[in-house]
């Protein structure tokens, strides 16, 4: 028969790897001192920017990620460490985790990769200082259709003043 701690140990390990699998990053977080009702208003704020977070042994989470290949991810498991999976936009979660931490300032970002890039806690802050996803596609679209609008734009005054030149000329002629 199988020892509960080493099912529990397999189970976890089976955890963070499907939810690795698909993952846009995952940021190592440390919650010591965050009640409950903290934790999971935060998991709730997470899972509508589809990400997740996931709390670990640390001696499952490290070996798990030496075998990974990901062993520059053991210097942030110290101590309570909650792994947040992040799915679609790292910049919506950063956001999110920023905002936590002016609420609560237990919250301790301690970094995390982004694909396979390594991030310190400054470079997660700093992504969280940028503009959404919606705002930068925004962005993008009205510096496609500016140049467009200005060629409408003067297409449209030379039409007018044709037109007036020609209402000009019209009345010259009625007058003579």
């Amino acid at each position: 028969m199988e020892k509960l701690g080493s099912r529990i140990k397999q189970i976890t390990k089976k955890s963070i790897t499907n939810n690795l699998e698909g993952a846009e990053g995952l940021f190592f977080v440390r919650y010591s001192g965050i009640n409950g009702l903290g934790m999971n208003t935060l998991r709730k704020n997470l899972r509508e920017a589809k990400g997740k977070l996931f709390v670990s042994k640390n001696s499952i989470a490290r070996k798990l990620f030496d075998e990974l290949g990901k062993t520059e991810a053991k210097k942030f498991i110290e101590g309570p460490i909650a792994l947040i999976y992040i799915k679609e936009d790292p910049v919506r979660i950063s956001k999110i985790l920023a905002d936590f931490i002016k609420t609560n300032e237990k919250l301790v970002i301690e970094g995390g990769f982004l694909k396979d890039v390594l991030l310190d806690k400054d470079s997660i802050l700093r992504l969280s200082k940028l503009p959404s996803r919606e705002i930068l596609i925004a962005q993008a679209i009205g510096g496609f259709k500016s140049p467009i609008n200005s060629l409408v734009f003067a297409l449209s005054g030379i039409l007018k003043k044709s037109v007036i030149v020609i209402q000009q000329i019209k009345k010259s002629k009625e007058r003579s």
